[in-house]
């Protein structure tokens, strides 16, 4: 059976999605590097939703998992992503999580006199080979390695910093977060919130079980009640226009333009937030109309998607993955 295959490589070298991947284009493997062609299946009666897949075209002898392209592509993808940073300021973005809330606490880090970046790097410590998914080197030394892992996994001391990344965070082209954080960092509000219970150790009210206390009595209050009812019996279309009414933008305007708007809660935070798309021609022309629904991948023509909530970004491919699963209310 031919393998399906979830990303690709354009003729500029570039990763690409099935679902916002052209039919006219050149796609070659990621493991093999042989022809690729697009397959796009609409609904039919032997299945629900789209199948959006790359596979080889004719006879082949490649051995390539959808796993293993997705790690693939999540190496190229970090390689250009690090690149760009370190190019442009000298410096890369990151999040660590705060050992409070765990919520991530941007930061950036700075590596001096910095020369190349690479992917699949093999180092040979003292007492072991070890293989890492990218690095950064100067003068052909590692100055900070990557790995990437579905699950966090444990490493040993290393000579230089060695981060542990989501490869499926860094396919969607969210911030780089590092599971492995030996310094213990806080966020604003964290850091507030303790220095307030340094000035007033006998506070009750900066205690965790006050603080919880106080969260559950909001959220059970009869404001809160009668909030989430009438939330409950609007419709979906009242709802999304409410957001976007929040947001600047007017509902009419974009259902005028032929937008594709969803109204479905946000991964990363649960809120429900609305997320509107159309051709990338049309997003680029009409986006003083979208206001900060949409934001631009630097150096790229490619549009993501902003929760109003939380700030997180989600690639045009989410979008359509979750209006085909049906994931959220079209409005």
């Amino acid at each position: 059976m031919t393998q399906q295959l979830p990303f690709a490589l354009d003729d500029q070298g570039r990763v690409s999605h099935p679902l916002t991947a052209s039919h006219k284009g050149f796609y070659t493997c990621l493991e093999c590097q042989g022809r690729l062609r697009l397959r796009r299946h609409l609904p039919g009666a032997d299945r629900m939703f789209f199948v959006a897949h790359f596979q080889h075209a004719g006879q082949h002898s490649c051995k390539a998992t959808a796993e293993t392209v997705a790690l693939q592509a999540a190496r190229r993808l970090l390689k250009a992503r690090v690149l760009q940073d370190l190019q442009n300021s000298g410096k890369i973005r990151l999040l660590r999580p705060c050992r409070s809330c765990q919520t991530g606490v941007e930061e950036t880090l700075g590596i001096p006199d910095w020369a190349e970046v690479q992917e699949d790097v093999r180092v040979q410590l003292a007492d072991r080979l070890l293989r890492l998914d990218g690095a950064v080197l100067a003068a052909e030394q590692v100055k900070l390695g990557w790995v990437l892992q579905p699950a966090p996994v444990d490493l040993l001391p290393m000579p230089f910093p060695v981060w542990e990344l989501d490869f499926w965070r860094v396919l969607q082209h969210k911030p780089l977060w590092v599971a492995d954080c030996p310094a213990e960092v806080l966020c604003a509000d964290c850091e507030r919130k303790t220095a307030q219970q340094m000035e007033n150790p006998a506070d009750e009210a900066s205690t965790p079980h006050s603080r919880v206390s106080q969260a559950w009595n909001q959220l059970t209050s009869r404001k809160a009640i009668e909030t989430l009812t009438q939330n409950s019996e609007r419709t979906p279309r009242e709802r999304a226009v409410q957001v976007l009414r929040q947001q600047g933008v007017n509902y009419r305007d974009l259902k005028d333009l032929g937008f594709v708007t969803l109204l479905i809660p946000c991964p990363d935070c649960g809120e429900e937030v609305v997320f509107a798309t159309s051709k990338p021609a049309v997003v680029r022309q009409h986006k003083d109309q979208l206001g900060s629904l949409v934001t631009w991948l630097p150096g790229q023509r490619r549009h993501m998607h902003v929760c109003s909530h939380c700030g997180a970004q989600h690639p045009e491919e989410w979008f359509w993955e979750a209006w085909q699963h049906r994931l959220g209310e079209r409005v």
